[in-house]
């Protein structure tokens, strides 16, 4: 599978604008992020925080054509203290922060408590609007609220039997070259990824570490008509809890043949691209590469599409 934000990053190379575009921002970034909150607590402003990475495609256009506007570089001066983040450098704030793709712009108050979240680029009164409106309603005054005391009702406890859950049956086994299925009847959908472990895959950012790992039966989950077998129940656990965070793009749905041709064609292993943190799967190497020429088209479009069904296989 191919890691497209490097991809990407030997495009803005190549067009020469990589070190100036950081350089033309209009806003003046503070050094770091505990510096902004003091700040902003001494100031009574909020601290914004602009995530972005050497390998974001969409991170130098969003400085150069965004926040180097002198009106957005003033309406963030007057209400808040701005920072500027490294993703790769600061994992904890991230995760904190609940970034998923870049670039981001988060809203904490001075003690860090985040408020707002934009990902993906906004036009320029787009973003003004979005930050005043943050600005606007954290200004608004707290009003007490009355507490009426409540009597407490003891309420007798019925103790409830615990229905033992058999392991999901995915009617699959493992093979040398992957997870096949088995020629037993089908009871649950089709494989995604073809039985590797999306978590596994999926949870570090960093290409070097992403590892395919073949899951196991006994942990599964069915998530938008696929079957998806995770390594250990931890990580079957992480996918439950936030399943369209890990689990490709439509399903594994070659995108640009639905967003183009209206046609939904399964996607295979080896046209992969990560983009955005998410898997494209592509049923070719052509489509991939039609992918990579337009990936915020095609992304952006996938968004409107995963709220509608996706067939089957």
């Amino acid at each position: 599978m191919r890691a497209l934000a490097k991809s990407a990053v030997g495009l803005l190379l190549a067009v020469g604008y990589v070190s100036s575009a950081l350089g033309q921002s209009g806003v003046q970034w503070h050094p770091n992020i505990e510096g902004a909150k003091s700040l902003a607590a001494q100031s009574g402003q909020l601290v914004m925080v602009y995530f972005w990475a050497p390998w974001c495609p969409v991170c130098f256009p969003t400085e150069r054509d965004v926040l180097s506007q002198p009106n957005v570089a003033t309406s963030i001066h007057a209400a808040f203290v701005a920072v500027k983040v490294n993703y790769d450098e600061a994992p904890e704030l991230v995760r904190h922060c609940g970034v998923r793709s870049l670039p981001a712009i988060v809203v904490l108050t001075p003690e860090g408590m985040p408020l707002d979240r934009v990902e993906g680029r906004l036009a320029p009164q787009e973003l003004v609007n979005r930050l005043g409106a943050v600005a606007a309603n954290a200004r608004k005054p707290v009003q007490p609220q009355p507490v009426q005391p409540q009597p407490v009702q003891p309420q007798p406890v019925q103790p409830q039997p615990v229905q033992p859950q058999p392991p999901l049956q995915s009617n699959y086994t493992p093979a040398s070259q992957g997870v096949q299925q088995a020629p037993a009847a089908q009871q649950n959908p089709p494989l995604g990824l073809d039985g590797y472990c999306a978590v596994s895959l999926s949870d570090d950012l960093l290409a070097a570490r992403r590892r395919w790992v073949l899951g196991q039966k006994a942990h599964g989950v069915i998530h938008r008509g696929r079957t998806y077998l995770f390594a250990d129940a931890e990580k079957a656990a992480r996918f439950f809890q936030d399943p369209d965070r890990y689990a490709p793009v439509l399903s594994g749905q070659d995108v640009v043949l639905a967003v183009d041709e209206g046609r939904y064609v399964s996607g295979q292993r080896e046209h992969g691209a990560f983009f955005g943190h998410r898997v494209y799967l592509f049923s070719s190497e052509e489509t991939l590469q039609r992918f990579e020429n337009h990936p915020n088209r095609y992304a952006d479009a996938a968004v409107r599409l995963a709220f509608q069904p996706v067939p089957p296989r």
